[in-house]
């Protein structure tokens, strides 16, 4: 090949760029870019290239509108659980997460890294005087556990999320204290994926009355509209909705045994006879499929709409039969700053993180 004019190597004039093409590109086109990825796992891996990927990923404008197109969070796996402990007992139950299958290695490396047994979490609030000298979990919802420590009177509570590895320490009213009448304490934890904030329900219940807290990281409480309900009757899965009347009325069934010739493979196999409902989401029902005699089950993911399922194998030797959840993988909060996450919501709505706020019922 013959050299070029001049008789020498040709140089890159003065001031040509050296960095690849995308170094040029405007950030309303990386952002574009960016709205193209599949899940929020590649979006978070592509957050951390550098300072200006991070800065135009984080932007709540193009998080809003990626939550738009996605609107169903990767599910990163199951957190399953041991009975929970009886009063006055001295061992918290054992745990076990199971990573759901995925050819995303993203997800896997989300999956991986994520602090589902809260073991970073303890080290950084440590505790010591319990009769239960451990975080217990509690609840789960949108990325968020729910963590308890202590007991009766004594018990803090604490909202974590296990990948970005953040905390909101949670305050308990007075009203729900331990007396002779009213002992434990019911939790259930929900999580608004548009700006992060949480609330924390407790009850209490006795002889037909109920003592209620709601704990909330905002200062205003949101409506929740649109009930339905999912349930299980042997191996038959029931849709209830609401009619005019104010009254339930099955929408939807469908016999899993009939539908699904693996289920029933399973059931004559191995005995695999119980159904129980762990959560329904964006119109997937994830579930349990177990017997009580063996510790092995099977994890269910059922699209309501193509009647499509999964089914992950959880070959444990030991029976976690308490609280279970699917972990999914939430699209803003290991995105955001807290000056960011203020102002994200939307239509003016104002969200505040200096302190919780306590909505108390009697």
């Amino acid at each position: 090949m013959e050299p070029p004019e001049g008789g020498g190597v040709r140089k890159k004039p003065k001031g040509a760029a050296a960095s690849p093409a995308v170094a040029s590109t405007g950030d309303d086109t990386l952002g574009e870019i960016f709205l193209r990825l599949p899940d929020t796992a590649t979006l978070a891996r592509a957050a951390l290239a550098c300072k200006r990927w991070r800065r135009v990923a984080s932007d709540p404008a193009l998080l809003l509108r990626f939550h738009s197109l996605h609107r169903s969070p990767p599910l990163l796996g199951f957190i399953m659980s041991g009975p929970p402990p009886r009063a006055f007992s001295y061992k918290g139950p054992d745990r076990l997460f199971l990573a759901a299958p995925s050819s995303n290695p993203h997800l896997n490396a989300a999956a991986a890294a994520a602090d589902f047994y809260f073991e970073d979490f303890a080290a950084k609030n440590p505790r010591s005087g319990s009769v239960i000298d451990e975080w217990l979990l509690r609840g789960y919802d949108s990325g968020r556990l729910l963590l308890t420590y202590g007991f009766i009177e004594h018990e803090e509570l604490a909202v974590y999320d296990p990948i970005a590895r953040t905390t909101d320490l949670v305050c308990r009213p007075d009203i729900m204290q331990f007396d002779f009448e009213f002992v434990n304490v019911h939790y259930a934890l929900l999580v608004d994926e548009a700006d992060a904030s949480s609330q924390v329900v407790g009850a209490q219940f006795w002889n037909g009355r109920i003592r209620a807290a709601i704990f909330s990281s905002r200062t205003d409480m949101a409506e929740h509209g649109g009930l339905s309900l999912v349930a299980s009757k042997e191996q038959l899965l029931q849709l209830w909705v609401r009619d005019n009347n104010g009254g339930w009325v099955i929408q939807k069934q469908v016999s899993l045994l009939k539908q699904f010739g693996l289920l029933k493979k399973l059931r004559q196999d191995e005995w695999m006879k119980r159904v129980r409902i762990l959560a329904v989401r964006d119109g997937h029902v994830y579930m349990e499929f177990w017997s009580i005699r063996k510790p092995n089950s099977y994890l269910l993911v059922l699209n309501w709409e193509t009647m499509k399922l999964s089914v992950f194998a959880n070959d444990t030797n030991d029976k976690y039969r308490g609280p279970a959840f699917p972990f999914f993988m939430t699209w803003a909060p290991p995105l955001l700053s807290p000056a960011k996450l203020q102002g994200l919501r939307l239509q003016g709505d104002l969200f505040r993180r200096n302190g919780n706020t306590c909505y108390v019922s009697k």
